[in-house]
């Protein structure tokens, strides 16, 4: 049986956690994130900016 994809109900869920993540940015999440991801991920464009304005 094939199932369908529910695109309005994972575009709320998207948002719901893009707005956890805005509104409680040191909050535990089931992914990385932040400079130390970043770095790890050779991103020095994104490390060294984040360090500059202390972010991340």
């Amino acid at each position: 049986m094939a199932q369908t994809l529910d695109v309005e109900k994972l575009e709320r869920e998207v948002k719901n956690v893009y707005r956890d993540v805005a509104e409680t940015p040191d909050g535990e999440f089931h992914f990385e994130m932040g400079r130390d991801l970043a770095e790890r991920l050779d991103c020095v464009a994104v490390a060294s900016l984040s360090r500059r304005i202390g972010r991340c």
